[in-house]
């Protein structure tokens, strides 16, 4: 059966605690995360409400974890808005099984003006999810990425990740 966590993230990026408010320019290059158990179905990289810019690529995210966001990035508020928030995603692979997930969305960006998703692709299984969502945000660009929506219960292959679950 294997292990299983209870509120595990994948990576969760902050600003607080004994530290700082507001840092900035974070740069997160070559992750792979795989989520394959987790009772209280946490995003697998969450930026925080208190952290700004930061820039993700060349990371490869699968889950089979249902309600699980793969990459939620929160609406900064406090001094996260003094420094810039953008959020820029760059070769990123997603790919989920979820039916569903917390925030309605593979990718969710909220409030993070002057974001960029480039060459970034999202596979999912047939369901109430939306493979980017963009809310409260002025310039952002989405170039050279696709989602990709297969029915029936596809896995997130990891040789494949754009081609999961296909015949």
């Amino acid at each position: 059966d294997g292990e299983h966590y209870e509120g595990a993230r994948g990576l969760w990026i902050e600003s607080g605690g004994e530290h700082d408010y507001g840092h900035h320019d974070l740069l997160v290059d070559g992750l792979e995360i795989d989520v394959r158990s987790n009772v209280n179905p946490l995003p697998l990289i969450q930026v925080e409400h208190n952290h700004g810019s930061t820039t993700i690529t060349n990371t490869r995210l699968r889950s089979t974890i249902e309600s699980a966001t793969p990459i939620d990035t929160r609406y900064p508020t406090g001094a996260a808005n003094s420094g810039p928030t953008a959020i820029t995603l760059e070769s990123v692979d997603v790919a989920t099984t979820a039916r569903r997930t917390l925030a309605g969305a593979a990718i969710d960006v909220d409030d993070r003006s002057g974001s960029r998703i480039q060459d970034t692709a999202v596979s999912l299984r047939a369901g109430q999810v939306t493979g980017i969502t963009v809310k409260h945000s002025d310039g952002v660009t989405i170039a050279d990425s696709s989602v990709t929506v297969e029915s029936g219960s596809a896995t997130p292959d990891a040789e494949n990740p754009t081609d999961a679950g296909q015949n």
